[in-house]
């Protein structure tokens, strides 16, 4: 298990924001920095058994990240709340050590979230693009060793 912290806060610094040019420079200090969350947490457990075809293991990871902000102005429209994830694995290795395989199930509860975001000023559109976190996906693994 892995824990982080961290105190992302600027301590000086000043902006206009592209969004909001009529509110003039503004100061940022002690606003959260772009693209940092204050926690980070993540984990796993396996259980494995060896029956006589070969080695079984089951695997499950979680990952935890709290609130982000994408710009340094920290408004809601550029934000991405908390979210945690989930990923499951089973895997197989034949007793030859040649043969292996595994299913694996990631982001298991189809969580939609922004991994990037950026946007446009508002005096142009004010649109918001960026790239969301992977849907669920599940697939399969085969190997051979030789």
């Amino acid at each position: 298990m892995q824990a982080g912290w961290l105190d992302p806060e600027y301590k000086v610094y000043s902006s206009v924001d592209s969004n909001r040019p009529n509110l003039g420079v503004i100061d940022l200090a002690g606003k959260m920095l772009a693209q940092t969350s204050k926690w980070t947490l993540s984990g796993g457990a396996d259980y494995s058994w060896h029956p006589a075809i070969g080695d079984i293991t089951i695997r499950a990871e979680a990952k935890y990240q709290s609130k982000m902000y994408f710009t340094p102005f920290n408004t809601e429209r550029y934000s991405q709340d908390g979210y945690a994830l989930v990923d499951l694995y089973l895997n197989y290795q034949h007793p030859d050590g040649h043969l292996s395989g595994g299913l694996f199930m990631k982001n298991v509860a189809n969580k939609n979230a922004w991994a990037s975001m950026t946007g446009a000023p508002v005096s142009i559109g004010g649109f918001i693009s960026g790239a969301s976190l992977a849907p669920r996906t599940f697939g399969v693994r085969l190997g051979y060793r030789l």
